[in-house]
């Protein structure tokens, strides 16, 4: 039997804290003081950890929801402000962090956007019941990342040797002299996340510094891909399916 949920998670992206929201009272019944400035939360319904990245630090936090306490935070405390395709007037303009996104029950990632990498990270519990997050492995992005799209989006029940999908993909913003990219990935438990494919975003005749892409997604057949750029052309891709 599924109970209603009343609790709402608020990020206030002007001030060092998360809200815990009761919908039944229309209140803030607790506030969650972070090292940075919260940018967006990733709820593991599994397991009911919350992590929050940030908005002015390559930080990300994860709260408990079962007593809204800080368990860990990973990342580097410094303010940074990176841009995309040379604008600062994107959406995600100066933003340290990209979405914060939940691999499995054990894994999450770590979007910073000034140094171009995507860290994975594993969470568990000790022999004395207290969490840590450890580092997996991190890898290097050609320009800033928004955020990973989930293999739910593009054909969950597909499967490699005999497993559920480990592909996932995301938007690389571009920068300055650099093309906006989509790039494909694969999640190995062991290794954690690596660079499968490539495929840069570009036109003839389209500077790389007028460009700029957000958000991708796809068609119904949740095989082509379709991703809209910053001066306005809209590009469709089609990925291996290697």
């Amino acid at each position: 039997k599924h109970s209603k949920l009343t609790k709402m998670y608020v990020d206030n992206r002007g001030s060092n804290a998360i809200d815990v929201f009761d919908t039944t009272t229309n209140t803030i019944i607790k506030s969650i003081d972070l090292d940075f400035y919260p940018r967006s939360i990733d709820v593991n319904k599994q397991t009911g950890l919350v992590a929050i990245s940030g908005t002015n630090k390559a930080m990300t936090s994860i709260v408990d929801s079962s007593n809204d306490s800080v368990i860990a935070t990973v990342g580097s405390n410094e303010v940074t402000y990176p841009t995309t395709s040379g604008h600062d007037y994107l959406s995600s303009g100066t933003l340290a962090s990209g979405h914060p996104h939940w691999i499995d029950e054990k894994h999450f990632v770590l979007i910073d956007r000034e140094y171009k990498k995507i860290i994975t990270y594993k969470i568990e519990k000790d022999y004395n019941g207290n969490w840590n997050a450890t580092e997996l492995n991190n890898i290097t992005t050609p320009s800033p990342v928004h955020n990973l799209i989930p293999p739910e989006i593009h054909g969950k029940h597909e499967t490699k040797n005999n497993y559920t999908s480990t592909i996932f993909y995301a938007t690389a913003e571009g920068s300055e002299n650099v093309y906006p990219s989509v790039l494909k990935l694969e999640f190995i438990e062991t290794k954690g996340l690596s660079i499968v494919e490539e495929l840069e975003i570009k036109k003839s005749g389209l500077a790389s510094n007028i460009m700029g892409v957000h958000h991708l997604n796809f068609l119904k057949d949740q095989k082509t891909i379709y991703v809209g750029s910053d001066e306005g052309t809209l590009f469709v891709v089609s990925p291996s399916t290697n």
